[in-house]
C-alpha cells in the first residue's frame, strides 16, 4: 500500500506499507500479522517501522510488538525562549539531528466490558546531534537529555470505551488514565508521565458529529526534555509550529464539528466530508498550575476523504498569526 502526505512545515511525504495476514478460520479478525513500513518527508523525517500483531493470542489477550526507527533531521528545543529571542539565532543553531531507534512490546487485555487494561514496555537510545559548532539554543539551555541517551519505559493503561468504531467514531466515548515511568542508562534519568484524557463523541443528526478531546499530562521526577509532553503539530494544536513548547506539564483541549459528507462513490464506499476545528492548549510548570493567560489557539478548516476503514484528512490550520497545512491518514482523535 502506497503512503502520502504532506505538511507545510515537514513538506511532501512518501512511503510504503507492506502487509501479511494469516488466517485460521475462527480466530478474528486474524490468527496474526506482520507489517513494514518505510516513509520519508522532503525535509528530512523518517518513520519506519516493523509491527507484529497478535489480537487473540489468548482469548481477550492481545500481544503487539514493533520496531521502530524515527529520524528528524530539524528537531527543536525553544524551552521558555520568545520569538523574538529564537530569531537571535541561525537557522542550524535552532536546530538539531534527533534520531530514536526502539523496541516497544503491547499487551492488551480485554477486562469486564468495556474496561480494557493495556501494559507495556519500550526501550531504546535517543541519538541528538547539533548542527551548529557552538552556539546553538540546546546548548545554551542545557535542559536533560541534551546528549541524547538510553531509556527503556514501563508503562500501564486503564481504559472504559464505549466508542462505536475506532477508526471513524459517531457516538461513545474514552476515558483512560496512563502512567509511564523511564529508567535512563547510567541513572541519568529517572521519572515519567501521568496522562488523562477524556474523548466524547454526539451524533445530533446522521450527518453530523461533534468530537470533543480533554486531556493533561503531568510529569515527575527527571524527565529527559525529548519525552516532555509537546505543543504544536497536526496531533496536538494544529497551525502552531511543531513542537513549539515542551515542558513539565501540558493541558489540550480539541474540539471538531464533522460533516460525514456527500457519496463520492457509492460502488466503493468512498464519501467526502469537512470538518470545522478549534485547538487550545497551554504548557506550563508543575509546580503550578495552568494560567489564565497564555493559552495558545488553533483554529480552522478541514477536508476528510472515507473509504471503508481508512480516513485521509487535510487540516489547515491558523495559531499565533502562523498557519500550516497537513495532509494526514487518519482522525486526529
Amino acid at each position: 500500500m502506497p503512503l502520502a502526505g504532506f505538511s507545510s512545515e515537514d513538506g511532501p511525504g512518501y512511503g510504503l506499507r507492506v502487509a501479511t495476514y494469516f488466517y485460521d478460520g475462527h480466530t478474528v479478525p486474524y490468527r496474526n500479522s506482520t507489517s513494514v513500513q518505510v516513509f520519508f518527508t522532503t525535509k528530512g523525517k523518517w518513520a519506519h517501522r516493523l509491527l507484529v500483531d497478535y489480537p487473540q493470542i489468548r482469548p481477550g489477550h492481545r500481544l503487539e510488538i514493533e520496531l521502530r526507527y524515527d529520524k528528524e533531521d530539524r528537531a527543536n528545543f525553544f524551552g521558555n525562549l520568545d520569538d523574538g529571542q529564537i530569531a537571535d539565532f541561525s537557522h542550524d543553531e535552532q536546530t538539531f539531528r534527533q534520531q530514536d531507534p526502539y523496541l516497544a512490546v503491547r499487551w492488551i487485555q480485554d477486562l469486564r466490558r468495556p474496561w480494557r487494561l493495556q501494559l507495556g514496555l519500550r526501550t531504546g537510545n535517543t541519538f541528538i546531534d547539533l548542527h551548529a559548532a557552538s552556539g546553538s539554543i540546546l546548548q545554551s539551555l542545557a535542559p536533560l537529555g541534551d546528549a541524547g541517551g538510553g531509556l527503556t519505559q514501563f508503562n500501564a493503561a486503564l481504559r472504559h470505551d464505549t466508542r462505536d468504531n475506532y477508526i471513524n467514531t459517531t457516538r461513545g466515548h474514552l476515558s483512560e488514565i496512563r502512567v509511564e515511568h523511564g529508567l535512563g542508562s547510567d541513572n541519568t534519568f529517572n521519572g515519567g508521565t501521568i496522562d488523562l484524557q477524556h474523548r466524547h463523541f454526539i451524533s445530533p443528526h446522521p450527518s453530523f458529529v461533534l468530537a470533543h478531546r480533554a486531556s493533561t499530562t503531568y510529569t515527575y521526577g527527571d524527565v529527559p526534555f525529548f519525552e516532555q509532553p509537546k505543543l504544536g503539530s497536526s496531533k496536538t494544536l494544529r497551525g502552531l509550529s511543531a513542537d513549539r513548547f515542551r515542558g513539565e506539564a501540558r493541558v489540550l483541549l480539541n474540539t471538531e464539528v464533522r460533516w460525514l459528507g456527500l457519496p463520492l462513490s457509492q460502488k466503493h464506499q468512498v464519501f467526502g466530508g469537512l470538518n470545522l476545528f478549534g485547538d487550545l492548549g497551554q504548557i506550563y510548570d508543575r509546580t503550578a498550575s495552568p494560567s489564565l493567560t497564555g493559552w495558545n489557539v488553533g483554529v480552522g478548516i478541514g477536508a476528510r476523504l472515507y473509504w471503508y476503514s481508512t480516513v485521509v484528512r487535510a487540516d489547515y490550520g491558523q495559531s499565533d498569526g502562523d498557519s500550516v497545512l497537513y495532509m494526514r491518514f487518519a482522525q486526529i482523535f
